[in-house]
């Protein structure tokens, strides 16, 4: 059967072998036949109700999954366990709950104590719209290019444009936090 590094890791550590084994298969491409039941076990196995809500969660168009990465053991691990059906660790779970938390208390602070357009507001917002976690064209999406490079670039109250904009990024950030609350799930 073709070559698969968690399954030949987990194959391994069942069966004691030794980890030149392993190097022995990844050069071959393929684990000895011998051990189908063992592929066989790890396409049943189950995947966590917290994991398969992590992943559907990443699914939002309007979060970066590297804003996140700080919360798995490494970079590949969110689409390891999407390709592979492995579940989460509890320290991994607890760590993108934390950050989610984080930033729906952030969300709710800004739409509780910013409500007037001003200068204050501006100064406020920096914070939401460069976070990592956050896909700023998606959030910000009833805002057209040219706003959203003039909050980009913090440019003073005075010289923002006079329309509608202020109740368009409320409405923006009321509908990220909904979303973030309806699809949080926990």
């Amino acid at each position: 059967m073709e070559f698969d590094r968690v399954l030949a890791e987990s194959i391994i550590k069942k069966y004691n072998l030794s980890y030149t084994t392993f190097n022995l298969w990844k050069v071959l491409g393929e684990i000895p036949d011998k051990y189908k039941d063992e592929a066989k076990d790890k396409n049943k196995q189950t995947i966590s109700d917290d994991t398969l809500r992590i992943i559907a969660f990443f699914d939002n168009k309007k979060l970066r999954e590297s804003g996140f990465i700080e919360c798995f053991n490494c970079s590949t691990r969110l689409q390891e366990a999407k390709d592979h059906q492995l579940s989460f660790s509890k320290n991994e779970i607890q760590a993108v709950k934390k950050s989610i938390g984080e930033l729906k208390e952030n969300l709710q602070a800004f739409l509780k104590n910013n409500l007037e357009w001003n200068a204050q507001f501006v100064k406020n917002l920096q914070p939401l719209f460069f976070d990592s976690r956050i896909e700023r064209k998606e959030v910000f999406n009833q805002l057209n290019h040219m706003e959203i490079h003039v909050l980009a670039k913090s440019i003073p109250l005075a010289r923002l444009p006079k329309n509608n904009m202020y109740e368009r990024i409320k409405i923006c950030l009321v509908a990220f936090y909904l979303e973030l609350d309806l699809r949080e799930g926990y």
